[in-house]
């Protein structure tokens, strides 16, 4: 004897997305943290490996231009920090620059997928062209740019959230940053 399945309406799942959504101060003070690190981790080692096998660069080469990048990660959160601090305030600056994050993974993974933006198996030895380096390195500085918005600012956004003068507030701040 045959099983029946009921299966729920999509518009099931879109309401329990929506009654479930955390307030987005939550999201920005979690969850950019560890997409930002799990970035940083899965460029590192893998971006040395794709510049040489895929793109043709040498290893030497390679390993400059994943120095490059994460010194660009780094230098951002100057431009990131000052902007949040002169005039837009911490919670549109990561606003914003979260929005260029998310622009330049996407392009990211567009030029490595796209067939014609990555150098196909023919041209391995050759070296990629112009446009195949433009259509990898600007979606990757885009990454860093939108890495300086939010690396200075989320943790301290994160601790807006407490307020100071609450005994318990005060303690999980406390909990918050030291674990």
């Amino acid at each position: 004897m045959r099983e029946e399945r009921t299966f729920l309406p999509p518009s099931f799942f879109l309401f329990c997305s929506l009654a479930f959504v955390p307030p987005l101060s939550l999201f920005l003070s979690l969850t950019l943290p560890a997409l930002l690190n799990g970035k940083k981790k899965s460029l590192q080692t893998n971006l040395v490996l794709y510049l040489t096998r895929e793109m043709g660069e040498t290893p030497a080469a390679a390993s400059i231009q994943v120095m490059v990048f994460e010194g660009t990660c780094y230098l951002t959160p100057l431009l990131g920090a000052w902007l949040a601090d002169s005039s837009w305030g911490r919670y549109r600056t990561i606003l914003f620059f979260s929005m260029i994050y998310f622009t330049g993974m996407a392009a990211l993974a567009g030029a490595t997928l796209v067939p014609g933006l990555a150098p196909g198996p023919d041209t391995k030895y050759s070296g990629a062209t112009l446009a195949q380096n433009l259509a990898l390195f600007i979606p990757l500085y885009t990454v860093a740019l939108g890495t300086g918005g939010i690396k200075p600012n989320v943790s301290a956004f994160g601790a807006d959230q407490f307020d100071e003068s609450d005994p318990r507030d005060a303690r999980e701040k406390r909990s918050f940053f030291n674990w």
